[in-house]
């Protein structure tokens, strides 16, 4: 979201600009054609002043719709809100504009799968592997989703995939500890769940499993 003391800093320009027109009034005594420029700026920095006022008002009520440039960063933002349908819509006007990039794809599977819709998600996901083979993020979601399915021995070997990707993606290896379990294989489980410890000393839902 943009940070409020962009805004903030004009607080003080109309005070500015009063004094340059009364400083500028005062030196140009006489001669009218400079008061008339001096007040003539002054009157255009007002103007610009209560136009970034107005501006406020709208992002404040409509943040998401007013700061971002592109289709992508308003779903971004719109899938932060929890806005998951509004933000599927803004990734596939991004995914028509530019059906190449790859995190365009992530990003619509992830608001799918935020919203439970699984295939949907999956076949995204797919997409985005497509144009870049290594995207960790992707496939550990694709994997994410095969998971909620059921399809826990599919989850599995997305999830390796993953780690041979990126060794030290620590999630990947806790969700194999998490596939694992619900197979009943605690030896297994226990090896990813070290695993996880071992790449993220934080993640303190290992410690507990």
């Amino acid at each position: 979201m943009r940070d409020s003391r962009s805004i903030d800093a004009f607080h003080g320009v109309p005070h500015l600009c009063g004094l340059v027109v009364v400083r500028s009034w005062r030196v140009a005594v006489g001669r009218r054609h400079v008061r008339c420029v001096c007040v003539w700026i002054g009157f255009v920095l007002l103007q610009a002043v209560s136009a970034v006022a107005q501006d406020r008002k709208l992002i404040d009520t409509e943040p998401y719709d007013r700061i971002v440039l592109n289709d992508k960063n308003r779903g971004i933002v719109l899938k932060d809100m929890e806005k998951y349908e509004l933000a599927e819509q803004a990734f596939t006007k991004a995914i028509q504009l530019d059906p190449r990039d790859s995190t365009n794809f992530y990003q619509r599977g992830s608001a799918f799968l935020q919203q439970g819709r699984h295939d949907r998600a999956i076949e995204d996901f797919q997409q985005a592997l497509r144009l870049n083979p290594r995207y960790a993020d992707a496939r550990l979601d694709k994997g994410v989703a095969h998971f909620r399915k059921g399809e826990v021995r599919t989850a599995i070997r997305e999830y390796k995939r993953v780690i041979k990707i990126k060794r030290n993606h620590a999630l990947a290896y806790f969700n194999l500890g998490v596939a694992y379990r619900i197979k009943g294989k605690r030896s297994l489980a226990l090896k990813y769940f070290t695993a996880t410890i071992r790449y993220n000393k934080n993640h303190a839902d290992a410690y507990n499993d």
